[in-house]
Order: structure tokens, then C-alpha cells, then sequence
């Protein structure tokens, strides 16, 4: 073998080390604190619950659910306020509870709200738009539950701008 080929063997081997090194480096230690706190807490939940699998290997059942939420708990209290990092979690508002509460009538000039809490402000014939371009674009048409509540919605829409 060649010096040459030596070398350029050599800077392979490194720069595949390299690259190895620096990704493992950044899935434990790299990331935001928040990033960070998430996987401490993942780590520790992992690790208590492999805990009690060892110890008691046939719990099953809601005594292995009453188990997980125990261990989870203990894991956020000894790891301090471990943040939400699901994905969208941070982009989401979070609404108030007594704007989205099924069992209350909408009020008349409170604005209507979808799925993820944005106010909507939209006219019955928009609401309407909507609705036949969403049944265009689902090539099995649309759930006939959430089609109903959605035209409910628009005719609400439009109570609500008559009542204006």
C-alpha cells in the first residue's frame, strides 16, 4: 500500500469518526436546555420503568398504567418543570377553558373558534366555501359527524351576523 493511499484512508476513517462522534455528541449532549430537560426526563422515566419491569415482570393492566403515571410524576418532580415539546406545543395558543366549553351556548357576539382555538371571523357563505372545498380535496369524502358540525357551525355564523 501506497503512502498515498494511507492518507487518504486515514482522512476517510477520521471524517467518518468525525461525523459519528459530532451526531452522537449532539443527540446527548447538544440542544436547547429545554431539548435537554425533555431528554433527562425521558431518560429517567425510561429507566424507572425498566426498573420495575425487572422487579415485578407480570404487572399488567391499569396496576401498569397507575405505575407509569406514578413513575412519571416522580420524574417531573425530581427533575424540576420539564417543558411540552411536542410538535406545534410552543405555535399553539392556548385558548381559555370557558371559550371552548362544549356545555355553554355560543354567545352572540363571541366569536366562533376551530380546533386549535383561532377566532374565526368569517361569513356563512366563506364558512360554506370552505366546507365544499375541503369535501374536494378528500377523495372519500368527509366524515359525515364532522360535516354536520361544521354546517352547524356556518349556520351559527350566520345567526350570529343576523343578530348584528
Amino acid at each position: 500500500m501506497n503512502t498515498t493511499a494511507a492518507l487518504k484512508t486515514l482522512a476517510l476513517v477520521l471524517g467518518i469518526g468525525a461525523l459519528t462522534g459530532w451526531h452522537v455528541w449532539k443527540t446527548q449532549y447538544g440542544g436547547t436546555p429545554e431539548q435537554q430537560a425533555q431528554r433527562a426526563f425521558a431518560q429517567c422515566v425510561k429507566e424507572r420503568q425498566a426498573a420495575a419491569w425487572r422487579d415485578n415482570p407480570l404487572t399488567f393492566g391499569h396496576h401498569v398504567t397507575d405505575q407509569n403515571a406514578r413513575i412519571k410524576a416522580e420524574c417531573a418532580a425530581s427533575l424540576g418543570n420539564v417543558p411540552d415539546l411536542t410538535p406545534g406545543a410552543a405555535d399553539a395558543p392556548k385558548p381559555a377553558a370557558a371559550l371552548l366549553d362544549p356545555s355553554e351556548p355560543p354567545k352572540p357576539d363571541a366569536p366562533h373558534y376551530d380546533a386549535n382555538g383561532q377566532a374565526q371571523t368569517e361569513s356563512r357563505e366563506a364558512c360554506l366555501a370552505q366546507l365544499e372545498a375541503d369535501r374536494k380535496r378528500s377523495p372519500g369524502g368527509l366524515n359525515p359527524a364532522w360535516e354536520k358540525r361544521q354546517k352547524a357551525r356556518c349556520d351559527a355564523l350566520y345567526s350570529d351576523a343576523a343578530m348584528k
